[in-house]
């Protein structure tokens, strides 16, 4: 799966910089399935907002440039690095 990252440099330049995110052997590709799989209150948890993401709910970074945080915290708890 590929991501596009939009980034802005020390100039205020605006670049798109592309991202492929690698998946584990283990891992679904659609991150909804993932949480479902990982998770028994998938749903809360997508439309709950979050610290993890500045207070806003995790379902609102998926589909954006920002949904690697989404699996990031769903390894770390898949992975028993968060309580």
């Amino acid at each position: 799966m590929n991501q596009l990252s939009i980034l802005k440099n020390d100039r205020g330049e605006v670049g798109l910089k592309a991202a492929i995110l690698v998946l584990f052997v283990d891992e679904k590709e659609n991150i909804r399935e993932e949480v479902e799989s990982v998770l028994v209150n998938a749903d809360w948890w997508l439309y709950t907002p979050n610290t993890f993401f500045e207070g806003r709910p995790p379902d609102d970074l998926i589909g954006t440039s920002e949904e690697y945080r989404v699996r990031d915290v769903i390894r770390a708890i898949k992975h028993g690095m968060i309580s």
